[in-house]
């Protein structure tokens, strides 16, 4: 496989520096999260024409993709006219990701990074994408596990204080705030991918236990950023050079456990169309 200029320069982008670009544009928290997942995308040769499911207002997509990507497709009319000014996608599409208004094998890659969980009866994404992909184009996803409510840090410390179900309403309004509908074990994902007909080349756990407590650790901060998100369609992120410096020393162990660790809250997925 032959990798465009571009392709070559993310894969050797660290996971250091996709959490300096994310710092300038995210809350810390969402900045240590993603940063980890644009270094397993990275790692992945995605061929053009490349299709990013849920690309939302083009957070991901401004601190990843070196050259514009093919299309952007979301169901947020709102998120996709910000993303229209970011000019990350050549293209946009308002629609449902379970009904993919796409000719067949359009795709050589199809991407789509912690979305999943948020669409209801998922289960049809993934015949959909095998669909609009090429003979041995590739399915790259990442998704939030059910166990993340164990990897956080605020549900263990209660259980530990004999206040379980002060720790389980806690995790309840995290994923009520984040719209978390579809959390699954991995097996479950894996399953959906296999049954559409995918070849699965790659499936890791990313997002380590150090990783995910710091996420939430960071979490009150990024509250206070979704609420500018809702009332003006940007977040409201004040992170000059300095204090991206200082952000990056904290957050840098918790980037490095997780490669070496293996194990997460979150899964990493690669799959082939055969």
């Amino acid at each position: 496989m032959i990798r465009s200029d571009a392709e070559a320069s993310r894969a050797a982008t660290s996971a250091e520096t996709y959490l300096r670009r994310y710092l300038r544009i995210a809350p810390a928290a969402l900045a240590l999260w993603r940063s980890i997942e644009a270094r397993h995308f990275g790692s992945v040769p995605m061929e053009r024409p490349l299709l990013d499911v849920g690309s939302g207002f083009a957070e991901f997509g401004r601190a990843f993709f070196d050259e514009p990507a093919d299309l952007g497709l979301d169901i947020s009319r709102r998120d996709l006219r910000l993303s229209r000014d970011a000019g990350v996608y050549r293209s946009l599409l308002q629609a449902d990701a379970r009904r993919l208004p796409l000719r067949d094998a359009a795709f050589a890659s199809v991407m789509s990074v912690s979305v999943l969980e948020h669409i209801p009866d998922v289960g049809p994404f993934f015949p959909e994408a095998y669909r609009v992909l090429r003979p041995g184009g590739q399915l790259v996803f990442s998704v939030p596990l059910v166990e993340m409510d164990d990897y956080m840090l605020v549900p263990p410390l209660m259980r530990a204080a004999r206040l379980g179900g002060v720790g389980e309403a806690y995790m309840r309004r995290v994923h009520r705030a984040f719209k978390h509908i579809n959390l699954h074990e991995p097996e479950w994902w894996l399953s959906q991918v296999r049954d559409a007909g995918f070849e699965i080349t790659r499936h890791r756990r990313i997002i380590s236990r150090r990783a995910t407590r710091m996420f939430d650790f960071g979490l009150p901060a990024a509250m206070v950023s979704q609420v500018g998100r809702l009332s003006s369609g940007r977040r409201w992120v004040w992170h000059p050079k300095p204090l991206v410096e200082v952000w990056t020393r904290i957050l840098r162990p918790a980037v490095e456990a997780e490669e070496a660790e293996g194990d997460g809250s979150n899964l990493f997925v690669v799959a082939v169309k055969r």
